[in-house]
């Protein structure tokens, strides 16, 4: 598309123009007076390409480069001028775009081994000489000889000595008590660790979690304390107990809150003992490692074909075996077994494991009707494993819909023509915030105004068809319209949310299950409702 390929040039001209520090720099020691004009057209080209963060970041990249090209700038090099030049296009405070990138780059300089101790003495002089960094001053000036720990605890002073907001330079959040505060950090963190989800009850069960924990966040930016508890004493049982389903949670996925294994494993691990009988036994045997219950959709797929199509009959058989005593409540195996009976050997071993799962009888193999009474068999085993899935994703929508519809009363946008649908509770949410920013124009809008989310807002709507896209559409507008509000609560936070914003929007192109999308938009709604808070340390609960 047209956007695309503006993007593309955009992000080439800018490593076109990153490329050209070095070469700047060597002109500049020859020609003093004539590179000063490039430099200068340098900076407009950057600034034409980049703005906000985005400059920031490309001037603290070419600031790094210079203090590593050179291995000592002399105070009377013309390279001092540039160093100056670059610096000061940068705000050394809590002031910029993102003040926290700013400092760790800072401190990082310090830690790098490729940048010379000369060269950061030289780097904390020109600070004090400009006057332009308020807080520095002459015990963060290293010597040029310093050695590795002075470095260092140089860095760590700078950490220190990096000025904290006034509190005319932004509201301070809603205060919230330290443990609290890190007891919803570790809800939080805990969900963005996690891997791949292996089907979709545990996805309902993650969208739950976060729904509890976004019900809490809404609460204490509300300043509700006690009404936050609850939902926050629920996302918390959620996580330590783990999903309780309808049929015997160790029967079925194993014990409640174990650790699954990345969908894809068993199966490569299959594919590279094919050739070796010991191997392959080995590979069956260590499906007995497993935590059981079930397996993710591709090893489910590569299990099934061992079952009815493997090697040898001893490999068959064995794996069968490992399946009845493992697997025989999975969903995800059931429906692959069904998948997988297409040109069934007839042996009685394959006869009485379907039996094992249906627990009735079949015709004799050499029978006629076997292969369509086996099938039949599996097809019965598979519905009735899915069917009490569904009824455990039926229930925890329905709770994912409760918690919305309980932020909504929150906000007081609870709209009369609500149907009852999570869309709908989250609809009005959009409503309610784009209700608190009307009349607001921020001078540099992240990730874009008002105007432009709505229109955003507008396709979205449009192009979804079912309710699980309408979820996604709506909770998309949402976050967009957090997202700004955010960025004006807390402007030293403008840079980390173009980037999260960014990178998300990335995220969520590549993710193909409408479920997962729903989960990336919740973990980013909650790390915005926390930026909006603030621990007090002087509060323990």
């Amino acid at each position: 598309s047209a956007r695309l390929q503006e993007d593309t040039f955009v992000r080439s001209a800018g490593l076109a123009l990153d490329s050209m520090v070095p070469g700047l720099l060597s002109r500049l020691e020859r020609d003093r007076e004539g590179v000063a004009d490039q430099i200068e057209s340098w900076l407009i080209a950057q600034r034409a390409l980049r703005n906000g963060p985005i400059f920031e970041v490309a001037i603290l990249d070419a600031v790094g480069e210079l203090l590593r090209e050179r291995v000592v700038i002399e105070p009377s090099s013309p390279v001092v001028d540039l160093l100056a030049r670059l610096i000061g296009e940068v705000e050394f405070s809590p002031r910029a775009y993102d003040p926290v990138l700013v400092k760790l780059n800072l401190m990082d300089w310090f830690e790098d081994e490729g940048i010379s101790s000369h060269n950061l003495w030289l780097l904390g002089s020109l600070f004090l000489r400009l006057a332009d960094v308020e807080w520095w001053t002459d015990d963060l000036v290293i010597a040029p000889d310093a050695d590795a720990t002075g470095r260092s605890d140089a860095a760590g002073l700078i950490g220190a000595s990096w000025p904290r907001f006034s509190s005319g330079e932004r509201p301070r959040g809603v205060l919230v008590a330290l443990e609290e505060y890190q007891r919803m950090e570790d809800l939080l963190r805990s969900s963005m660790a996690l891997d791949e989800a292996v089907d979709d009850v545990e996805r309902f069960h993650e969208i739950r979690i976060l729904a509890h924990l976004i019900l809490a966040l809404e609460h204490y930016e509300l300043d509700r304390r006690a009404d936050a508890l609850e939902p926050l004493r629920v996302a918390e049982s959620l996580r330590s107990d783990g999903y309780r389903l309808t049929r015997r949670s160790s029967e079925l996925f194993g014990e409640p809150g174990r650790s699954t294994t990345r969908d894809g494993g068993w199966a490569a691990i299959w594919e590279r003992s094919r050739r070796d009988a010991s191997k392959r036994l080995e590979a069956l045997r260590e499906l007995e490692s497993y935590e059981g219950g079930d397996l993710g959709v591709q090893d489910s797929e590569a299990l099934a074909r061992v079952i009815f199509q493997g090697p040898t009959p001893d490999i068959r058989r064995l794996a069968q075996a490992i399946t009845t005593e493992f697997f025989s409540d999975g969903p995800n195996v059931a429906r692959a077994l069904l998948d997988g009976f297409e040109r069934p050997r007839r042996e009685r071993a394959t006869s009485q494991f379907i039996q094992s799962l249906s627990g009735r009888p079949l015709p004799p193999v050499g029978d006629d009707t076997w292969a369509l009474a086996a099938r039949r068999q599996l097809a019965d085993h598979a519905f009735r494993l899915l069917e009490t899935s569904m009824h455990d994703i039926d229930r925890m929508a329905a709770e994912f819909t409760d918690t919305l519809e309980a932020c909504c009363r929150l906000r007081d946008s609870v709209s009369t023509t609500s149907n009852g649908t999570a869309s709908s509770f989250i609809s009005g949410l959009v409503e309610a915030a784009l209700s608190r920013l009307e009349g607001r124009s921020p001078s540099e809008p992240v990730p874009a105004d008002v105007e432009e989310l709505a229109r955003r807002r507008a396709v979205r709507s449009f192009q979804a068809e079912r309710e699980p896209q309408m979820v996604v559409a709506q909770l998309f507008s949402l976050l967009d319209l957090m997202c700004l509000e955010t960025a004006m609560l807390r402007p030293d936070l403008r840079g980390q949310l173009l980037l999260r914003h960014s990178e998300l929007t990335a995220q969520m192109a590549s993710a193909s299950n409408v479920l997962d999308q729903i989960l990336l938009l919740q973990r980013e709604i909650a790390r915005l409702l926390l930026d909006r808070l603030e621990s007090d340390e002087g509060a323990l609960g």
